[in-house]
């Protein structure tokens, strides 16, 4: 499920929410994407051609995507933004790990040794 919020009285922001039960509920938040489909809308959308700006930070993600509050509660496996697992889709290759960085988090205060951020070495947005 996707659940949104609104922070700084300005960004959207969306976190993906599994499990359902109580007590085992886990959610990550879409700090950043690599676009690589739908790049002129999004391009219009952030009103920029610069494709490292695009996706990089919760806030421009949502408005990349177009997500804000009405998406809140949205399932993830058939509503209007879907993740996929990469066994669903044919033709994906695994990641190597060799190609993922583990790092510590970025733009909090609270627990930010904590190695909870992750990307692709030759993400776009890993350049910044």
């Amino acid at each position: 499920m996707l659940t949104s919020f609104f922070v700084y009285g300005m960004h959207w922001c969306m976190n993906v929410v599994i499990g359902t039960d109580k007590g085992e509920r886990g959610a990550v938040l879409l700090r950043a994407l690599e676009p690589v489909q739908g790049i002129p809308v999004m391009q219009e959308r952030r009103g920029t051609h610069e494709l490292h700006l695009l996706c990089s930070g919760p806030g421009r993600l949502t408005q990349a995507l177009g997500l804000t509050g009405e998406f809140n509660g949205a399932p993830l496996d058939s509503g209007p933004l879907r993740i996929f697992s990469r066994e669903s889709v044919p033709g994906l290759h695994p990641v190597e790990e060799s190609v993922i960085v583990q790092t510590t988090r970025v733009g909090i205060a609270k627990a930010k040794e904590q190695p909870y951020r992750f990307y692709l070495k030759e993400s776009c947005i890993s350049k910044r």
